[in-house]
């Protein structure tokens, strides 16, 4: 990135980097500015540069893969709120959620529901983008298991097993000062508090039934189909 010794140096004693040298930091975070660092450095060998673009190149290519296999759509539309799909912001829903509270696996996917849904009604867009699916339990996040799943090997929260005498549950657990939470804007963390606050308590069951009066559940659950978030604006729970 052509810093020098100082301007490292600058950064391990705790200075804050200056706006031009930050602006170029967070262009390296991408992969395709990444690569045309790398192709304008003159300190490095050709040799070099091709093992790490191919490197960078080979890394992307997973992570899109990873990308296209959690999020059923990629760019925004009526089925993700019109907002493009973000891990990090689900990760912090569910993290949120989690902390404090006795929320397993059932009702966290009634609680992201309710969330995304009301945000999408009151600011036009949703808050991860994710998709969600009718299935008989009621709403959930198209694909939630994987969602939690690298949300977990990501240590945005954990998941704990508890046995009960008949079945087991997998409850979520985070940790009041997570930083995952700073990827929620006021408004996405208002509305995340608003739901906890309003349904949390309930017991599951209620919860399933509630998400079972709604029309978004109602219109699409004998296809187990994707759910429309224009559907945000027939909500009856919680009440608003």
């Amino acid at each position: 990135m052509g810093l020098g010794p100082n301007t490292y140096r600058n950064y391990e004693n705790g200075d804050v980097p200056q706006l031009a040298n930050a602006k170029l930091i967070s262009l390296a975070a991408n992969p395709d500015h990444f690569v045309e660092l790398v192709n304008d450095c003159d300190s490095l060998k050709e040799a070099k540069k091709d093992k790490i673009i191919k490197k960078v190149q080979s890394v992307y290519s997973n992570e899109q893969k990873l990308f296209s296999w959690l999020f059923k759509y990629q760019e925004p539309n009526e089925f993700t709120g019109y907002k493009s799909p973000s891990i990090e912001k689900l990760s912090a829903m569910v993290a949120y959620m989690a902390f404090s509270t006795n929320v397993f696996k059932v009702k966290m996917n009634k609680l992201l529901f309710y969330a995304d849904f009301h945000h999408f009604r009151k600011f036009g867009q949703s808050i991860s983008g994710a998709a969600y699916q009718a299935i008989p339990m009621g709403p959930v996040p198209h694909r939630y298991g994987s969602l939690f799943e690298y949300g977990a090997e990501n240590n945005a929260f954990s998941i704990e097993l508890v046995k009960f005498p008949e079945r087991e549950g997998e409850r979520f657990v985070s940790s009041p000062d997570s930083e995952v939470f700073n990827s929620l804007s006021d408004s996405e963390l208002n509305t995340v508090k608003w739901v906890k606050d309003s349904l949390a308590s309930k017991k599951t069951e209620e919860l399933i039934e509630i998400s079972h009066e709604e029309e978004a559940w109602l219109s699409n659950k004998d296809e187990q189909s994707l759910i429309d978030y224009n559907f945000a604006f027939s909500l009856k729970h919680p009440g608003v």
